[in-house]
């Protein structure tokens, strides 16, 4: 076949920019948005999901690594980015060279990234990270000042924030409210400190914590931290960005106890119309156990059968009698009058769904239009 594969993500940058003008409405004029396009934009495209944020009225990025930075510098994106999570020390020279802002949290490790800036010739700008209940990453709360304090006395380095992370914004307030707390009294009256918090619950639950900055993940790609139901009403604004499509490869009959693939873990109860797709884990689907997974065919929903492989599944569409090679199959997205989200695979599958666009491989090319 010539032309691209037939199992592509196709993503829809308009919809990347509208969800950022629906947070944008939520937190400004009092903060700004930062752009979490960590882990390839949670599958999306890292450069092209930055670039579309950025026209919408983001005015930073954020990364989790450097490489992942400065993959974005060398992109093009020349917005002020910040690394989120940990760098080793040695390496801020390049920190220094791309113009990025990188994490602290440790005074062994500042001090060895001040003396590595300093002898580049420029300062580091860094952001101290101060853990508020989290246990993850971080200079506890009650340190946090006098932390910060020590860094600004360090040739080399420019504290320009401090940030946190929220562990339950999007199910216990309660819980985030200490943190807030925690935070609030760790950075309050500090002079020329960007502060930072919220992640994409924090942004629609918690207005009190909009500080400085907000870092919108999730949402900005048009997915929800909450439970269906439990959403904010302004989070029903927000526009999936991802579809995910191949195309039937083969359709066969099969006679009723006939196995349907690697160790036979499903048998055709009754004579059964068996399709296959060219799509499987080496593209970012889920093998469970359970394998009880649906696709669309034909606006219609069809099961998935036998175990996931590494390049091709199997789908029934014995109720879907006029599907043929080459049809359309949808595994996230809409079709006709049906459609499957991120959410409803990672119900199916025992994730979340953070994990299911993230786990998408760089086999499946990228396509990008704009709605």
């Amino acid at each position: 076949m010539n032309g691209p594969h037939p199992t592509r993500l196709q993503i829809d940058l308009g919809a990347i920019r509208h969800n950022v003008r629906v947070i944008r409405g939520v937190v400004e004029p009092r903060a700004q948005v930062m752009a979490v396009v960590k882990a390839n934009a949670y599958g999306h495209g890292a450069a092209a999901a930055a670039a579309a944020a950025l026209e919408a009225g983001a005015t930073w990025c954020a990364t989790a690594t450097l490489p992942e930075a400065v993959a974005l510098r060398n992109a093009g994106i020349r917005a002020p980015i910040h690394v989120l999570g940990y760098t080793p020390a040695t390496l801020a020279d390049d920190a220094v060279a791309h113009d990025l802002r990188l994490t602290l949290y440790d005074i062994d490790v500042a001090r060895t990234a001040a003396q590595v800036a300093a002898s580049a010739g420029a300062a580091l700008r860094v952001h101290v990270k101060i853990d508020s209940g989290m246990g993850r990453l971080g200079v506890f709360s009650d340190d946090a000042r006098a932390f910060i304090t020590q860094l600004r006395t360090l040739p080399g380095l420019h504290v320009e924030g401090a940030f946190t992370h929220f562990s339950t914004s999007e199910s216990d307030a309660a819980n985030t409210r200490a943190q807030i707390r925690r935070f609030t009294d760790a950075t309050a009256g500090i002079d020329g400190l960007l502060r930072h918090a919220c992640n994409s619950a924090g942004v629609f639950a918690h207005p009190e914590a909009h500080f400085d900055l907000v870092r919108p993940g999730l949402s900005m790609y048009g997915m929800s931290p909450f439970d269906l139901g439990d959403e904010p009403l302004t989070v029903r604004a927000l526009r999936p960005a991802l579809r995910w499509r191949t195309e039937i490869a083969s359709v066969k009959m099969l006679p009723d106890g006939a196995p349907v693939g690697y160790n036979q873990r499903y048998r055709c109860v009754g004579e059964r119309r068996i399709a296959v797709i060219p799509v499987g884990y080496g593209d970012g689907m889920r093998r469970t156990p359970q394998n009880a997974g649906e696709v669309l065919v034909r606006g219609h929903r069809a099961p998935i059968r036998g175990s996931v492989c590494m390049d091709q599944c199997m789908i029934d569409v014995t109720d879907v009698p006029d599907a043929r090679i080459g049809d359309e199959v949808v595994l996230i997205g809409a079709q006709g009058d049906e459609r499957i989200t991120a959410e409803d695979v990672a119900l199916r599958t025992g994730t979340v769904n953070y994990e299911v666009t993230t786990a998408l491989a760089a086999r499946p090319e990228r396509e990008y239009f704009s709605s």
